[in-house]
């Protein structure tokens, strides 16, 4: 009966630890590490996100108009996401670009260059008033594009 219990207990210990070691989206896993970890002034999540200048379909648009392939990327076949994060400040302006998780080949470079020339953005909003907001965004690069 010890026994039965002993691995009945095993089973669930193991099967908890499965699930707790799933492999998650880089910006997934950043937004679940910082949610609302805001000691450096900084949100991960407001109650109003920031928006680009006419929202995603107009960030879509404008992502698509100024990306500039790198030569070096189109050489070697490459394609795929460069994953972002940058902070959007109180006036709606861009800074602290990184990359998360990048591809190389000049980019990571192309990635921040593109970010760094977005217009003002619409500032995230907490309890009535602009706060400072860390946002993730994919940039992907595709060879037709």
């Amino acid at each position: 009966m010890r026994s039965a219990f002993t691995i009945v207990l095993l089973f669930f210990y193991f099967t908890n630890y499965a699930q707790q070691k799933t492999v998650h989206d880089p910006i997934d896993e950043l937004n679940r590490i910082e949610k609302n970890d805001n000691r450096d002034g900084i949100y991960s999540v407001a109650e109003i996100m920031p928006s680009f200048p006419g929202g995603n379909d107009s960030l879509k648009e404008y992502i698509v108009k100024h990306l500039v392939y790198p030569q070096d990327a189109k050489q070697n076949g490459i394609e795929g996401k460069v994953y972002t994060t940058f902070i959007v400040e109180t006036d709606g302006s861009i800074t602290h670009v990184e990359i998360i998780r990048g591809l190389g080949y000049g980019c990571n470079e192309e990635a921040i260059r593109l970010i760094k020339t977005f217009p003002i953005w619409v500032p995230g909003i907490e309890n009535g008033k602009p706060v400072r907001v860390r946002f993730k965004y994919p940039i992907r690069f595709l060879k037709g594009l």
